[in-house]
């Protein structure tokens, strides 16, 4: 993910591969335009090993003083996980978890200090298994929003705010052999 805070520092972060086998997230930032970076730092120490190409990254924001981050890991702990940065990724909260096992794919946005993440996740109905869209507010704990039916296939969810109470998060959603593009429109009053 590519993300341009308030004061213009370019801030970049990627899934890096660490000692050969490590899949953690690693976060860089300029504070100088792009022309140079600093030392890609690990945000969350999740020792994910894995010889393969996860398809599921960070995503940023920025809200309250704070740069966020969300990502998905099956490092110590598998779901999707939180954390932030006051000083420009010099230091990183410990990380908190969003959602357990179920979650992937997540992103963050957020406007004032409304912060909120979006993630596809598995749900099981009569012995098969789906996936829906799910939101949650940074800070709110497990109180989750649902934007799809249980019994769909919908992931890749996108997630930005339009302005202070509603946030439009878009998603791929198959419909018998075809995939399509949805969006839904959430109220958060």
């Amino acid at each position: 993910d590519l993300f341009v805070d308030k004061t213009k520092n370019v801030h970049v972060a990627y899934r890096a591969i660490l000692n050969d086998s490590i899949r953690d997230i690693v976060h860089s930032v300029s504070t100088d335009s792009g022309r140079s970076f600093s030392k890609p730092a690990v945000i969350s120490t999740d020792n994910w090993m894995i010889n393969a190409c996860p398809h599921t990254g960070p995503s940023m924001t920025e809200s309250g003083g704070r740069i966020h981050f969300a990502w998905y890991t099956m490092g110590t702990g598998t779901g999707i996980y939180h954390t932030s940065t006051t000083d420009t990724g010099k230091t990183f909260e410990k990380r908190s978890t969003i959602i357990e096992n179920i979650g992937r794919h997540p992103q963050i946005s957020s406007i004032n200090d409304n912060t909120m993440i979006a993630w596809d996740e598995l749900a099981e109905k009569d012995g098969r298994m789906f996936t829906r869209i799910c939101l949650r507010r940074v800070g709110n704990d497990g109180n989750k929003i649902y934007l799809t039916e249980p019994d769909g296939y919908a992931s890749y969810p996108t997630l930005q705010f339009t302005n202070g109470d509603t946030a439009i998060v878009s998603y791929t959603k198959r419909d018998g052999d075809s995939k399509y593009i949805y969006y839904g429109l959430v109220n958060l009053r």
